[in-house]
């Protein structure tokens, strides 16, 4: 009796023994899977890395900005609650920034921060156009922010219904270079932002010598 001849092995080379070696050696690493996982981890990883550091910095921002504006209002109501405000490194003026205001700001440091300060008066007739007076050196780092017309509006809404003959607004506009701990490479971010309170004293947070 004559065998029956045996079934072909499964494979693309063996369905097709002709192939040269070559092209059987490149469909046999076109079945391979190992180490696929590993090279798309490592494609994928860094991408991943960098969005959650970026993630992690809009959050540092957002908090350094909620903590400015905190800085900004407690800086304006300190100075509003004072009869007379003393510019210089030994006056209160700094004293409110350096150990009342810029305490807002820990855990971060307040190293950076900056603060314009003014005081704005009506007259008994008309509007206010200045300031009374404005100290750009409250705190430890100088503010180039100069107060103007923008301030001059916002004082004028602030005080329009106010039954004093002379009311007042302490303004402040505060600065804060926010630099992200995630690396040397990130840049630095100017966050600014400006707050008020009313003068509450009968002289009106005045200041001699500004």
């Amino acid at each position: 009796m004559t065998a029956l001849p045996s079934a072909p092995p499964s494979g693309l080379a063996h369905r097709n023994p002709g192939l040269p070696a070559r092209t059987r050696g490149l469909a046999s690493l076109v079945r391979d899977r190992r180490g696929v996982a590993a090279l798309e981890l490592a494609v994928v990883a860094p991408v991943l890395v960098v969005a959650a550091l970026g993630m992690y910095s809009i959050v540092q921002g957002v908090r350094v900005k909620m903590l400015l504006n905190t800085a900004a209002s407690s800086m304006a109501l300190l100075v509003a609650t004072q009869d007379v405000v003393v510019p210089g490194a030994s006056g209160n003026l700094t004293d409110l920034c350096s150990k009342g205001a810029s305490n807002s700001l820990l855990p971060y440091s307040p190293a950076p921060v900056a603060m314009t300060v003014a005081l704005y008066s009506r007259p008994p007739t008309g509007s206010v156009s200045a300031p009374d007076w404005q100290r750009s050196d409250a705190c430890p780092t100088t503010s180039t922010a100069v107060m103007g017309g923008a301030e001059a509006v916002l004082a004028n809404s602030l005080i329009t219904a106010d039954s004093e003959a002379t009311p007042s607004v302490v303004i402040v506009k505060a600065s804060y270079a926010f630099k992200p701990s995630i690396g040397p490479y990130m840049p630095t971010f100017v966050m600014t932002t400006t707050r008020y309170e009313k003068a509450r004293n009968i002289k009106k947070a005045s200041c001699p010598t500004c």
